[in-house]
């Protein structure tokens, strides 16, 4: 099943997994090498159940964001990122459990960023930079919970969290660069990222520009913006989105033509 799920993930493939023994039966029953958990879930098992039975959302995290639950459910894991290069991000984090960083209880492992979660997700994005586009590190998206849905007690809370694990997990996207994409030197030219989503909801929170003139470059909350070329000639302008779940896609290059300053190109009127 394993060797399914990693051909299904190297593919580009979504997975859930919910499940309070799934860390604990890798490490302990496949081994704590288990490749899956550490490769596709990136965490490492810590402990079977450490006492929690309330959950902190992570600060600033789109799944999480704005909700603090109650658990009524024995012997969830608790995990720890693995690696400090790991593309894992937590979610939740157990409530009423010591840090881990207390040297009153036992210490984090050597090969592990963080502990005291309950759920993290993990994702690669491709990015913007001023040498080009990097390519998503990873094709994959997991979302790991060792407590599960029906051990959250609130249902209005257990539904708004079913619908943002999927939000997260299967937004797509793509951006392309329009507008004015003929200008003048010294004047403004106004362009605008063409984000255009498979879900009509999607909400897209930043912006990142570069205007192909070696300018540093620019981040917006906007999908327009107006950028002053000194130069004439042709310019390939990218721009990346970015939307509510964090989730980025990056345009292709497009053309934007410079002419000289339009004093340069008018007439100049001598009279009858």
């Amino acid at each position: 099943m394993q060797r399914e799920l990693q051909t299904y993930l190297d593919g580009g493939g979504r997975l859930a997994i919910i499940s309070q023994e799934a860390a604990w039966w890798s490490s302990i029953v496949v081994g704590e090498d288990d490749p899956f958990l550490h490769r596709y879930m990136h965490v490492r098992y810590l402990q079977d159940d450490p006492g929690g039975r309330a959950l902190a959302a992570a600060p600033g995290d789109p799944i999480a964001d704005g909700l603090a639950l109650q658990v009524n459910q024995d012997w969830p894991d608790e995990v720890g990122i693995w690696r400090t290069d790991s593309l894992a991000q937590p979610v939740f984090r157990f409530v009423g459990v010591p840090p881990r960083s207390n040297s009153a209880v036992t210490p984090l492992p050597r090969d592990v960023a963080e502990g005291n979660l309950a759920a993290v997700r993990v994702s690669g994005e491709p990015r913007l930079t001023r040498s080009g586009v990097e390519p998503a590190p990873i094709p994959y998206r997991v979302f790991y919970s060792s407590v599960t849905l029906e051990g959250i007690e609130d249902d209005k809370e257990r539904t708004e969290l079913l619908g943002r694990i999927v939000g997260w997990l299967t937004s797509r996207h793509t951006v392309e660069v329009g507008g004015q994409l003929v200008g003048y030197r010294g004047v403004g030219t106004m362009l605008h990222a063409l984000a255009r989503s498979e879900d009509p909801k999607t909400q897209f929170a930043s912006f990142v520009w570069d205007f192909g003139d070696g300018s540093p470059l620019l981040q917006t909350a906007t999908p327009s913006v107006s950028h002053v070329y000194k130069r004439e000639g042709v310019y390939m302008v990218r721009v990346e989105a970015t939307d509510r779940w964090g989730h980025k896609s990056v345009s292709p290059a497009r053309a934007v033509v410079v002419h000289p300053s339009l004093g340069t190109l008018l007439p100049v009127s001598r009279g009858p």
